[in-house]
C-alpha cells in the first residue's frame, strides 16, 4: 500500500480536480467530467490499454446507483479498478501503487488559457484605430465586428 505522504498527496490531487471549474464545489465529491480530466491530465488514459470509455465505465461502476459524483473512497476504488488495466505487467498491488504515483501531487492543466502581455485599452484596437468606438444596434455583436456598422 502507498505511504501516508503519498496518500495525502493523492487526496490533495483529488480535491484540486474535484473543485476544478466549479466555484461552488467543496472538494469532497468529484463529477464524471473532472474524473475524466484527472485521468487525461495525469496520463492514466494512454489511448491503448486505458481509453476514455474505460474511464467512464469505471466511474459509473464505483458511484452509487443514482449518484452523479464520487467521493474520495470511491475515487480510490476507481483507481484500483483501472490500475491492472493500465499496468498489465504488474501485480494488482504494484499496479495500484503505480497509478497512485501518476495521480499524486498533480493539478488540473488549463489548456487554451492565454495571457496577453500588453492589455488593449477600451476604445482602441490592435489595428491602430485608436479612440474609435462602435455600437451595435442589436447589442449582439462586439467591437470591431463588421456587422456592427
Amino acid at each position: 500500500m502507498a505511504g501516508n505522504a503519498e496518500m495525502a498527496s493523492l487526496e490533495e490531487s483529488f480535491r484540486k480536480f474535484a473543485i476544478y471549474g466549479d466555484t461552488k464545489a467543496t472538494g469532497q465529491e468529484m463529477n464524471g467530467k473532472n474524473w475524466a480530466k484527472l485521468c487525461k491530465d495525469c496520463k492514466v488514459t494512454d489511448g491503448k490499454s486505458v481509453t476514455s470509455t474505460d474511464v467512464d465505465i469505471v466511474f459509473s461502476k464505483v458511484k452509487g446507483k443514482t449518484a452523479r459524483v464520487i467521493n474520495y473512497e470511491e475515487f480510490k476504488k476507481a483507481l484500483e479498478e483501472l490500475a491492472p488495466k493500465r499496468f498489465k505487467d504488474k501485480s494488482k498491488e504494484e499496479a495500484y501503487e503505480a497509478i497512485c504515483q501518476l495521480v499524486a501531487g498533480k493539478e488540473p492543466i488549463n489548456v487554451g488559457v492565454t495571457v496577453s502581455e500588453e492589455p488593449v485599452a477600451a476604445g482602441s484596437s490592435s489595428d491602430g484605430q485608436q479612440g474609435r468606438v462602435e455600437l451595435c444596434p442589436q447589442r449582439r455583436c462586439f467591437l470591431g465586428d463588421p456587422r456592427a456598422l
